[in-house]
């Protein structure tokens, strides 16, 4: 039996005294684990995107057929009982189509971020557009925090986690590159 070299094609090279070749793309390759990781990272983003832009629509249907406001009236005439009115009014009914209007500002950021997002390759990050777009809705989300500002509340928080795990696929990208 003999033993076996198991010396590397670049290792045999500089054996002979040329000079050693160029890595393969095979040999540059990023690990399986890696790239399992980045699959369920950017499957993540989608899916927080998706419900971002589930409860924004929700957020704009329920805008013109839920109740957002009700109130109740005691009425008594002479001697009668007296009879008790309850009434409901969707926010479209009190404030008027700017309720639309209003209510629509959280899907048009989902858009932005997730054009933005999807537009651009993993590593290079999130782009400051995102971020400022989220910072945007976070600022309204303060601004209507008393009235539709909670509703609002959900989306922010989905589209805070999909910038945050696209910076996390940028991180791992740079940390899967080979040194230079």
């Amino acid at each position: 039996m003999g033993i076996v070299n198991q010396q590397s094609p670049t290792d045999r090279n500089t054996e002979r005294g040329t000079s050693p070749t160029p890595p393969t793309g095979a040999e540059l390759s990023v690990p399986k684990l890696t790239q399992t990781t980045d699959k369920r990272k950017g499957l993540a983003e989608r899916v927080l995107l998706g419900l971002a832009a589930v409860w924004a629509i929700l957020i704009i249907v329920g805008t013109g057929t839920l109740p957002l406001y009700s109130g109740a009236s005691i009425e008594s005439a002479g001697g009668a009982a007296p009879s008790i009115t309850t009434t409901s009014a969707t926010a479209v009914e009190v404030n008027g189509w700017w309720a639309f209007v209003i209510t629509s500002i959280p899907l048009l950021v989902v858009v932005v971020v997730g054009l933005t997002l999807l537009a651009r390759h993993p590593s290079r990050g999130t782009h400051p557009l995102a971020w400022v777009a989220v910072g945007v809705l976070g600022v309204v989300n303060v601004l209507a925090l008393l009235s539709v500002g909670v509703f609002f509340l959900p989306v922010t928080g989905c589209l805070i986690a999909a910038c945050i795990v696209r910076q996390a696929r940028r991180t791992e990208f740079a940390s899967s590159r080979p040194p230079a």
